[in-house]
């Protein structure tokens, strides 16, 4: 798997969360997390938002954008990403022991009522 399809799978997982703990969450150098993430932060494929307190140092957290949400799609195979009318997407992943799709299908369709 190469390191950008990682991050993706990294961050489907994970989302808001700081180039440093994605370092560890990777088992790579943080200099080359850094790296990729500022190389897909560029491409549009993830963002990032600025987060702290008071106490703490205020740190970059990111998250798919809806492009990254359909690279991950594609690259992971994932269940379903939906758009929404004002051109945002959410994704819906099983894990562990899958459903058939017939509940999962009713519990969106239920919550779209």
């Amino acid at each position: 798997m190469n390191r950008h399809r990682q991050l993706l799978n990294a961050l489907s997982r994970t989302p808001f969360v700081d180039s440093t703990e994605l370092a560890v969450i990777l088992g790579e150098p943080h200099a080359t997390v850094y790296r990729v993430v500022n190389d897909v932060l560029a491409n549009g494929i993830i963002g990032h938002i600025c987060h702290g307190a008071a106490h703490l140092p205020s740190s970059h957290c990111n998250y798919l954008t809806g492009m990254g949400i359909s690279a991950a799609s594609e690259a992971l195979d994932f269940d379903a990403v939906i758009s929404l009318h004002n051109r945002r997407s959410f994704c819906v992943v099983r894990q562990g022991p899958a459903l058939r799709r017939r509940p999962l299908y009713d519990r969106l369709w239920a919550i779209a009522a």
